[in-house]
């Protein structure tokens, strides 16, 4: 199971910094603007996203689970706090849809189209003396180790409830001494993994003095203009003057 499983899509197949465009606008305009009316028109925006990006709603639900905690913490805080449950629960939500426009980023560009991208909007840092291959082997590593340590952890998760191990159920002592268990076993295996990722970069005696080649070229074309002022001028119709 691979989280960020990327289909070929009309998203996908356009320019990542047109992608981080309509991100960046959207997010501003859910930062500036009252929650309602306008989380409707951003809702809409997500589901057709998501449907122009073959992203899969169970996966992108699945994402967001951490984030359901946070509002029930800001529901139960709305009650003993003499604040409207209005003002509370209104940052909780912006920041969900805010965490939903780095998901669906992440469903519609690929890591190698990710990388390319940092590797372009970094090149000036160059005349510096910046090492900016080295950083963008370390984004590139990040990223490509994120579905790896969540398919790991829900590995050591089952593994636990086969072995009759709750983290839910029992006396809250047992359950930190699961969870404690957990953890040591998932960075166990996080070190073990980038340990071998080390082995086999110095193996293949990987530089980062070296130019990294690109297999694909992303180009900025007319479609990925036409869609960035599409999207601006949907989102801010309201702000035009008629």
């Amino acid at each position: 199971m691979t989280f960020l499983d990327v289909k070929d899509s009309v998203l996908s197949r356009l320019n990542p910094l047109t992608k981080l465009v309509l991100n960046v606008v959207v997010c501003i305009h859910i930062i500036k603007n009252e929650l309602y009316p306008s989380v409707i028109m951003i809702s809409i925006y997500m589901l057709i996203y998501s449907i122009l990006g073959k992203a899969s709603f169970k996966k992108i639900e699945k994402m967001l689970r951490p984030i359901y905690v946070l509002t029930i913490i800001s529901i139960i805080i709305s009650s003993f706090v003499n604040r409207s449950f209005y003002s509370v629960i209104e940052p909780t939500v912006k920041l969900i849809l805010i965490y939903t426009c780095g998901i669906l980023f992440a469903f519609t560009t690929t890591s190698n189209s990710s990388i390319s991208f940092f590797q372009t909007i970094l090149k000036p840092l160059e005349y510096i003396k910046f090492p900016v291959n080295s950083l963008v082997l370390l984004l590139d590593t990040c990223l490509r180790f994120i579905p790896v340590v969540i398919d790991e952890a829900y590995r050591i998760i089952n593994l636990q409830k086969i072995r009759g191990i709750s983290f839910f159920k029992g006396k809250l002592k047992n359950r930190f001494y699961a969870l404690k268990s957990f953890i040591i076993a998932l960075f166990l295996q996080i070190f073990h993994m980038a340990e071998k990722v080390a082995q086999s970069i110095y193996i293949r005696q990987y530089s980062s003095k070296k130019p990294r080649s690109k297999y694909l070229r992303n180009k900025f074309r007319f479609i990925d203009f036409l869609i960035i002022i599409i999207t601006i001028f949907t989102l801010y119709i309201n702000k035009l003057p008629i």
